[in-house]
């Protein structure tokens, strides 16, 4: 927990509009965030009409944030981990946000599979998960020597797990997930657009290397558990 704690307030707190751009305006009925930070996401998806009821999930408690908003349904503070401990009733939303979330678990597998008994038939996954061949990293790695951590960002310290594209969509198909998207961050992040002007120049050769994180949206399939 101290990385955790060292960590500035702001990194708690945002709203993904990154991943609320990726969802379109679909209203959804029973919408679930694991690692919800401060719940802002949460709370400007009930402002804007995009979630009648939200639950959130976070390792702990976030004073003076949206987590104490009366509009948010549901906060639960707990480890993602301990899986049998959580309480979340199988088959109950219609859509799961998990925003660089996997990479901070020792078994994201698990916690995948686990996702899946949370969906109704055909609910919604969205997923970020940061790109270990982004170029900054693989050049402190590979040409620096140097596999720095720090305090956010793709070698963030609190990151367990890392994952190139190949891994993301691997772990997805092995828990029978169907893959309706997955794309570079800097397509709907507004803050990326030199990358995405890099990537329209170089015809997106050098995609996998531009892209800071992917941003992924799976379905659970009628026919699968």
């Amino acid at each position: 927990m101290a990385f955790y704690d060292a960590k500035d307030t702001q990194y708690y707190r945002n709203v993904r509009t990154d991943l609320i751009t990726a969802l379109g305006n679909k209203q959804y009925n029973n919408v679930l965030e694991l690692g919800a930070g401060g719940c802002d996401t949460l709370a400007y998806m009930k402002n804007f009409g995009l979630a009648k009821h939200v639950t959130a999930l976070e390792l702990f408690s976030i004073p003076g944030s949206n987590q104490e908003n009366p509009i948010i349904d549901k906060l639960i503070i707990a480890d993602l981990s301990a899986i049998p401990t959580l309480g979340l009733t199988e088959s109950s939303f219609d859509l799961i946000i998990c925003g660089d979330v996997l990479e901070h678990i020792f078994d994201p597998w698990a916690v995948v599979l686990y996702i899946k008994k949370l969906l109704t038939h055909g609910g919604l996954l969205i997923c970020s998960i940061p790109n270990i061949r982004f170029y900054k990293a693989m050049f402190s790695i590979f040409f620096q020597g140097d596999f720095n951590y720090t305090k956010d960002g793709i070698l963030d310290r609190t990151h367990i797990r890392f994952f190139c594209k190949k891994n993301i969509i691997d772990m997805f198909k092995q828990n029978d997930f169907a893959i309706t998207r997955i794309q570079p961050s800097f397509q709907v992040n507004k803050n990326e657009g030199k990358r995405r002007l890099l990537n329209n120049l170089s015809l997106g050769l050098f995609q996998n290397f531009l892209t800071f994180q992917y941003i992924i949206q799976v379905s659970k399939n009628d026919n699968t558990d």
